[in-house]
């Protein structure tokens, strides 16, 4: 089963979402926090359960430092049978050397798919499963597993990541 992966801005938002009895409800600080676009363009990692590492990693290498990150776990079928269109599309920048295969862009977005994306972050949400936090340690732990594994390609880390990664690696 494919699921996308997404950091939240912030993790309160997860609680807006799942507490609104009615998508309606839901703050527009919180939406347009969680909803940055680009391009038309919502940024997504697609993995199975038993992957998710994946996803939290591509996040975690193309982030400015590592610091405690919470996700969003969001199921992929559900977010396509409700109209939203997912495309495949490149990670160049990303230092990790999976990320092409996994990363997607939620694509064509106009204001009524905010309505329905946000119906399926709150039925994510519902479910504590589907939020996911990692520490600062977890993090490096996954950065560490990774470079053993030969996926980090160490050109593309910016300066600051470069510094976490030269800090495990000792």
């Amino acid at each position: 089963m494919s699921v996308l992966i997404r950091k939240l801005s912030k993790k309160k938002n997860a609680s807006i979402f799942r507490d609104s009895s009615n998508i309606d409800d839901v703050s527009a600080d919180a939406v347009v926090q969680e909803f940055k676009t680009s391009g038309d363009t919502l940024s997504v990692w697609e993995t199975t359960k038993d992957s998710i590492d994946l996803g939290i990693l591509a996040v975690a290498l193309s982030s400015e430092h590592i610091d405690t990150m919470d996700f969003i776990v969001l199921d992929k079928e559900s977010t396509e049978s409700i109209g939203l269109h997912i495309k495949a599309t490149t990670a160049e920048a990303n230092p990790l050397v999976h990320a092409n295969e996994i990363h997607r862009d939620i694509v064509n977005l106009r204001l009524q798919d905010f309505h329905r994306l946000a119906s399926v972050y709150r039925n994510a949400a519902i479910d504590n499963a589907n939020i996911l936090r990692y520490t600062k340690a977890q993090l490096h732990s996954k950065i560490s597993e990774a470079l053993k594994k030969g996926w980090i390609d160490s050109e593309k880390v910016n300066d600051k990541i470069r510094k976490v990664i030269d800090s495990i690696a000792c």
